[in-house]
């Protein structure tokens, strides 16, 4: 036995206490003492150091402290309805000693309910959530009123915990404590032995906070620092899906919240409730923020949209994805949202006539079909760009402050001047022509700045598909990214400038049960998570679509689109059709030189205008005029600088310069 050596201490035994200095303690167990009997004997000595004794209750204290706090902190979602029942209390008690108690609780009632229901209706997805929470609502507020009109006696204490209690339970049981399932009690040993070992997917690796969710089971990925990073053991995902024996997408991996790089989120569903179909519920667009709930992720969580950031702008949205992955069905959740807003006004351009989105051709503000239409729409937008620019520049307004100031550096949109979306549908047939890139890319370096956001739906979200254009590309992915499940393999610089590391075209076609994957992707936008998220499925979009209001641009931009806009709704033949039309019965002689169509710089331009960039010798064949006519209006087209030319025997159409200026 050891020896402890203090200044003052105390050895009890047998009912006594003596107490024994440094020097006597050393005597005792040298002389064989009182002490050293009793050592020797083989009693037990307690040895207890007064110095050192507050120390001891003061750590005690403190342990027992961060112990609550830390299981409070924990199980804080079971103790909230505990602590709104007493903070209730004590709003009763106040008010009732107000002088005016009950007109106090009405008002206050009805403002700090109006902020909560604000601040929880986005995330109340279900009726039935929304109607327990106004049931909930309701019977705290009467409560309250009753507690102001007669105080706080009996027997209100026993209808706040009593009822609070009551309705509390179905609170309580959706967020019950689960233990771990039965299929996750070996998750730490199969970690260790078939991910974490040597010359597997994540070696010296552990899993920490192993806990049971609603779902599954739910842990924290412990990684080696400086050897392995969050994104390592996002891109394992498929190996540690193989090593639990799972189906694709039921383990999900992500960073997690503090954003740590040696740690990474672990979520193991045993069912996963994506694989049933996600309904859309109704238009939720928060106007303050101009976000969107658009889909939801396997742990409940809510993927967000953005059609507008305040004070900055418009955003730009991509959405890619194979034949049947949703593209579609998205678009009409993206398109309900916008005109139920009353902030936002849609035009929708479709090279292949609105096939993709038949319910919304004749309800939304301009639905630009074919390519002919989808370019006019084009530079409608542009022209709409420029006017709004510069009247922004020099508009007057005032700042919270009251001062005046002049020039707006965003925009914000208003029932007054809506937000522009332009959704482009089959992008890539638009964008093979030069002009379609060329607006494209002006209207993503200026239009979120004038309220005009455009997004581009396409098959793969490759630079080839969106005409060529690295800008066309990096508008898109610093705004909305909406990637559903792809045909070819596509890599997160492709799809997402690297800043997701997931391939879309991993994403299973159907589920194991045999249901479609219809609305499964990732999102990269206000809500930038890398697993997978199901888009809500808008069960009737012609509901929605004809009965929305119609909300009218505003006269600046009305008058800026000019002609093209007014006639927008007229039943007109596209470029093709009216080509291939007879002449007119009586039609005059062409002049030499000219066709029924016009003259030769005419037929040029139009040819331009529907290919794009094309070589000379296309051009004399489209148009059917001789070489020498056609050259020399290539030539006076140069020189008067409405084509330019782009290569060896190559011209495009030049790139728009005053919008003010009629497009050919």
């Amino acid at each position: 036995m050891g020896t402890t050596r203090s200044t003052r201490t105390d050895h009890r035994y047998a009912g006594r206490s003596r107490t024994y200095g440094n020097r006597r303690l050393d005597r005792a167990l040298r002389g064989g003492g009182d002490l050293g009997a009793l050592m020797a004997g083989g009693h037990a000595v307690v040895v207890v150091d007064r110095r050192y004794g507050w120390r001891l209750a003061g750590a005690g204290v403190r342990a027992t402290f961060r112990a609550c706090r830390r299981l409070s902190w924990r199980y804080r979602t079971q103790l909230a309805p505990l602590l709104i029942l007493a903070a209730m209390w004590v709003i009763g008690t106040a008010a009732h000693s107000a002088t005016h108690p009950v007109p106090t609780v009405l008002l206050l009632g009805a403002v700090v309910g109006g902020v909560l229901w604000r601040a929880v209706r986005r995330r109340l997805d279900r009726p039935a959530e929304r109607r327990y929470a106004l049931a909930c609502g309701a019977a705290a507020y009467g409560w309250l009123l009753a507690a102001a009109a007669y105080g706080t006696g009996r027997p209100m204490p026993a209808l706040l915990w009593l009822g609070g209690c009551a309705l509390a339970m179905p609170w309580w049981w959706h967020h019950r404590i689960r233990g771990v399932p039965a299929t996750g009690t070996r998750l730490e040993e199969m970690w260790a032995e078939r991910v974490a070992a040597a010359g597997r997917a994540l070696p010296g690796s552990s899993l920490l906070d192993v806990r049971g969710v609603r779902n599954g089971v739910t842990a924290t990925i412990a990684l080696p620092p400086g050897e392995r990073s969050t994104e390592h053991a996002v891109t394992a995902t498929p190996l540690i899906t193989s090593a639990f024996e799972k189906p694709i997408g039921s383990v999900l991996i992500e960073q997690t919240p503090d954003g740590i790089a040696s740690r990474a989120r672990l979520l193991v569903l045993e069912r996963n409730p994506l694989h049933a179909v996600q309904p859309w519920t109704g238009p939720s667009l928060d106007r303050a923020t101009g976000v969107a709930p658009v889909g939801v992720y396997a742990d409940g969580g809510t993927a967000l949209f953005r059609f507008w950031t305040p004070e900055s702008g418009a955003s730009h949205t991509l959405v890619a994805g194979t034949t049947g992955s949703g593209k579609s069905r998205f678009l009409d959740e993206v398109l309900a949202e916008a005109t139920r807003s009353g902030l936002i006004v849609p035009w929708l351009i479709d090279p292949q006539h609105g096939q993709s989105l038949p319910r919304w051709i004749d309800h939304v503000d301009w639905a630009a079909l074919g390519t002919e239409r989808g370019m006019r729409a084009l530079v409608a937008a542009q022209r709409i760009m420029h006017a709004r620019s510069r009247y922004l520049a020099r508009v007057e307004w005032t700042d919270d402050r009251g001062r005046t100031m002049r020039g707006r550096p965003g925009f914000d949109p208003t029932p007054e001047m809506p937000l522009l979306l332009i959704v482009l549908e089959e992008a890539h047939e638009l964008l093979k022509l030069a002009k379609a890139v060329t607006i494209v890319e002006a209207i993503g370096k200026m239009g979120r700045k004038t309220g005009i956001g455009v997004v581009l739906v396409t098959q793969l979200p490759s630079v080839a598909e969106l005409g060529g254009s690295m800008t066309i590309r990096s508008m898109l992915t610093s705004g909305n990214v909406v990637v559903f499940r792809t045909a070819d393999r596509v890599t997160s610089n492709m799809a997402f400038s690297g800043a997701l590391p997931v391939d879309p075209s991993a994403l299973p076609r159907e589920f194991p049960g045999g249901q479609p994957s219809s609305g499964l992707g990732y999102l990269l936008g206000p809500s930038a998570r890398t697993v997978p998220m199901r888009a809500y499925y808008v069960e009737d979009p012609y509901h929605w679509a004809s009965t929305a209001p119609q909300l009218p641009l505003d006269e600046l931009s009305i008058q800026a689109a000019g002609g093209n806009y007014a006639r927008r709704h007229e039943a007109e033949p596209d470029m093709d059709d009216a080509e291939d039309a007879p002449p007119p019965a009586h039609a005059p002689a062409p002049a030499p030189g000219s066709r029924p169509g016009g003259t030769a710089a005419d037929a040029v331009l139009a040819a331009l205008a529907d290919a794009g960039e094309t070589a000379r010798a296309a051009l004399i064949t489209a148009t059917g005029y001789s070489p020498r006519a056609v050259t020399d209006a290539l030539a006076a087209l140069t020189e008067s600088g409405r084509i330019v030319k782009t290569g060896h025997g190559r011209y495009a159409l030049a790139p728009p310069g005053d919008p003010d200026t009629t497009a050919a």
